[in-house]
């Protein structure tokens, strides 16, 4: 799994922000941490110097990805993507502009602009929590995400409505919903997931209640247990 910072992030302090390190000690999989220059990526649209001034970081996550698919552990038919806001960003724009196809592609804590050019055939997972300071669920504009990126958002029902289209969808979302642990200050959090299962590639949309821009970990269910779930990252050595 190649996973990317949010804006300001490093790789150092991203590896271990989350539980993502762990987990592929656990379950057996690589974890492989590039960095953005200025802690940033351009993600199209955001953010910061590295879209000002036009950083090609599609080119180096191509050389990114290249170089751990070619690592003697690795399947290089089974690199995937993940990221955190404006490395969620990344990720997703990564999805529609990358040489290298990732196995599948997650994208926490964002409301991507747009998708021109996807032909979406890469398994796509989107997550957000309805509180987002920076992506409102129903869009507009806070001073967060115009401190970011310089312009509002769209609302989550809108991104909705064209990833269904990108991804040629012909029938109703599987939806389902539950309640488990997810972080120290509430007892549970509630999870909405809708598994699109008949498009151009699997397309999974959730959504938490009550949460904000951030990515869940350490509880009976986090971000990081649900893009393993998505990518099939469950090892031989789960207890799931």
């Amino acid at each position: 799994m190649v996973s990317l910072h949010p804006l300001g992030g490093n790789r150092s302090g991203w590896a271990g922000e989350t539980d993502l390190a762990r987990a592929a000690a656990d379950e057996g999989f690589v974890l492989v941490v590039p960095q953005g220059l200025w802690g940033m990526w351009n993600a199209g649209q955001c953010c910061g110097p590295a879209a000002g001034f036009g950083v090609d970081d599609v080119d180096f996550l191509d050389e990114v990805m290249a170089a751990t698919a070619e690592l003697a552990e690795v399947d290089p038919e089974r690199v995937y993507m993940a990221g955190l806001s404006n490395g969620g960003l990344m990720a997703s724009r990564y999805a529609c502009e990358g040489e290298y196809a990732p196995a599948a592609v997650a994208a926490v804590a964002v409301v991507p602009w747009d998708f021109d050019g996807c032909d979406g055939e890469v398994p796509l997972l989107v997550s957000i929590g309805d509180e987002d300071e920076v992506f409102p669920f129903d869009g507009g504009t806070t001073w967060m995400g115009l401190w970011a990126s310089g312009r509002g958002s769209r609302s989550w029902a809108e991104m909705t409505d064209e990833l269904v289209d990108t991804y040629a969808c012909a029938a109703d979302p599987e939806l389902s919903e539950f309640s488990l642990w997810s972080r120290p200050s509430e007892e549970t959090t509630d999870w909405s997931r809708a598994d699109y299962p008949d498009c151009s590639a699997p397309l999974r949309l959730t959504t938490t209640a009550g949460v904000p821009h951030t990515w869940l970990w350490g509880g009976d269910w986090s971000h990081t247990r649900e893009v393993m779930d998505f990518f099939g990252l469950w090892g031989p050595r789960s207890n799931r």
